[in-house]
């Protein structure tokens, strides 16, 4: 059977004279497999996620795939996950008298990436880190007119979500 330059689904016939050719019913589409439209805006985040090597096979069941893959990734899911939310260091920073110092340099260095945040304390010697990693352990102390206090730490096995410090300075030197 000879087909037309029409493609292979036209309903005009050719071939040998007197003869009706006939072609073959159109195929129908499965429906379950995205459009294109649709494959082509979803093709960046399909790479992301690796799902685009699978372009010889059937796509079927991939939305869902795709909506756990985010959801997973998703900060709020991971808080969640952990059963923790974030961690506040807060406290005082006060003198061998116990009176609060204000204006102290108060440092917190995260262990895991070495990194290290810094607050003045208030009026009354307070300070509050806000936050923080749970599953992060953390050094904390605090400096005035050239004296430190101890470092303290904060461990990631603490459950506390609130961890609350005094940072003793001795002024006297």
């Amino acid at each position: 059977m000879r087909r037309n330059s029409h493609g292979p689904f036209s309903s005009a016939s050719q071939g040998f004279p007197g003869k009706l050719q006939q072609e073959p019913p159109p195929v129908a589409l499965s429906t379950n497999r995205p459009s294109i439209p649709v494959l082509t805006a979803l093709l960046p985040i399909l790479f992301s996620l690796g799902l685009a090597a699978q372009t010889g096979q059937d796509f079927a069941g991939q939305g869902a795939l795709l909506a756990v893959r985010l959801q997973a990734r998703s900060p709020k899911a991971e808080r969640e996950e952990d059963g923790n939310g974030q961690k506040i260091v807060l406290g005082q920073v006060v003198n061998t008298e116990g009176e609060g110092l204000a204006r102290a340099v108060v440092h917190l260095k995260n262990k895991r990436s070495q990194e290290v945040t810094t607050h003045i304390s208030n009026d009354r010697g307070d300070f509050r880190f806000r936050g923080l990693n749970p599953n992060v352990d953390y050094e904390v102390h605090a400096e005035f007119n050239g004296g430190s206090s101890p470092t303290r730490s904060v461990s990631l096995f603490d459950s506390r979500q609130e961890i609350y410090l005094v940072l003793k300075i001795d002024t006297s030197k």
